[in-house]
């Protein structure tokens, strides 16, 4: 009996040390929308108006004396078209690629947390993207400036897309101290060898560049500020040639090898806001530049932005621009919109952008010609998190 209650006794202990929390939880997003991309026009349903539609989990494990255990699994969905979650499979004859479906296609990470701060490792989103929701209240979403004006990944070209995480990365958070912490992400270059456009996923070797990005972060009563230092090195790493599927052998296409980049590229950010009353006041400032001879990148971009949050409505207003001191062109940017909470987890929303893309700074949509450099957006939509 005394041996039964010592081992209860064993067998509670461990269990009060190691309570696990999983928690499912996410966003779904979806309206109508107008888009005008430079002269092709197109609209309808779509979805992430407001925000990304997802699904996420996560786990956390207490593992005792201030140690937790954390997971993280995100996937980005379409609530609007059931092939885009589903993937679908490559096609020679039509000269697509298979396509992934959505399962775990964002962000994924694992690490601990404690007094040291959070140490996470896998696909982990950076601080640029943080920084990029700082300075203005739409997120990622229409009206925001995000991938137009604003960047998050340190690129080759002015027009280069925002990619917000990256495969094989860590990432450490500090603690927080007197409303100060910083973060350091970090990613390893992976480059193929003789130009090849052939990587082996089975021993875990692709063509990416490394990555290294530091940012300090404050934040304390109305005022939240970050600034981000991200540095990118492509040198060696290879663009993946084009596939011929016209002298394909024993049905397979042939890979035409790729071209190997010298370029390192650099993202400087610096984002804030300021609350007052009903008001809150954001602002951006972003360099974008790299090391080539020939000075390929060199961008300056400001956004400001303010929101007037009264009950349930939320109104908010960005205004910015971009200058390539490359070709002395600009790119400016106007977004506005209204949201309006039907309760803690709806809101339905209209939001709206104008850029006027004299400076280049989002890339051509293939098949399409172009007419002209204005890109308008409109969404009206409902938003739904759980």
């Amino acid at each position: 009996m005394k041996k039964t209650l010592v081992a209860l006794a064993a067998f509670s202990a461990v269990a009060a040390f190691a309570q696990t929390t999983v928690k499912l939880m996410g966003n779904i997003d979806a309206g109508y929308q107008s888009n005008d991309y430079k002269g092709n026009k197109i609209s309808g349903i779509n979805n992430n108006g407001s925000a990304t539609s997802q699904i996420d989990i996560e786990v956390i494990e207490d593992l005792g004396g201030g140690l937790k255990a954390k997971v993280w699994l995100e996937s980005d969905i379409n609530p609007v078209a059931a092939q885009a979650n589903t993937g679908f499979a490559s096609s020679i004859k039509s000269g697509t690629d298979a396509g992934g479906g959505t399962w775990l296609n964002s962000e994924q990470k694992v690490g601990l947390a404690g007094n040291f701060g959070e140490v996470a490792v896998g696909v982990v989103n950076n601080k640029s993207l943080a920084a990029n929701g700082t300075g203005q209240p739409f997120g990622t979403a229409i009206g925001s400036g995000y991938g137009s004006i604003i960047k998050a990944s340190a690129g080759v070209a002015a027009s280069t897309a925002s990619v917000v995480r990256a495969d094989n990365s860590i990432r450490y958070d500090s603690p927080v101290v007197n409303g100060f912490s910083g973060s350091i992400y970090y990613v390893a270059k992976q480059a193929v060898s003789n130009g090849k456009a052939n990587y082996s996923t089975t021993f875990g070797a692709f063509s990416k560049a490394g990555i290294n990005e530091y940012s300090v972060n404050y934040s304390n009563g109305p005022v939240n500020a970050i600034y981000v230092i991200q540095q990118a090195d492509y040198n060696g790493v290879v663009t993946p040639g084009a596939v011929d599927y016209n002298s394909a052998t024993a049905g397979v296409p042939t890979a035409v090898a790729g071209t190997a980049l010298t370029t390192k590229s650099s993202l400087k950010t610096l984002s804030a806001n300021y609350a007052w009353n009903a008001f809150t006041f954001g602002a951006t400032t972003q360099t974008l530049k790299d090391d080539a001879a020939t000075n390929a990148v060199n961008t300056k971009a400001t956004l400001g932005s303010v929101k007037y949050t009264m009950g349930a409505t939320m109104l908010g207003l960005t205004s910015g621009s971009l200058t390539n001191s490359v070709n002395n062109t600009k790119s400016t940017f106007l977004g506005y919109g209204a949201q309006y909470q039907l309760s803690k987890t709806t809101r339905v929303y209209a939001q709206f952008e104008t850029l006027n893309d004299d400076g280049g700074t989002v890339a051509a949509v293939t098949g399409y010609t172009e007419v002209g450099t204005k890109r308008t957006r409109s969404g009206l939509g409902v938003n739904v998190a759980f």
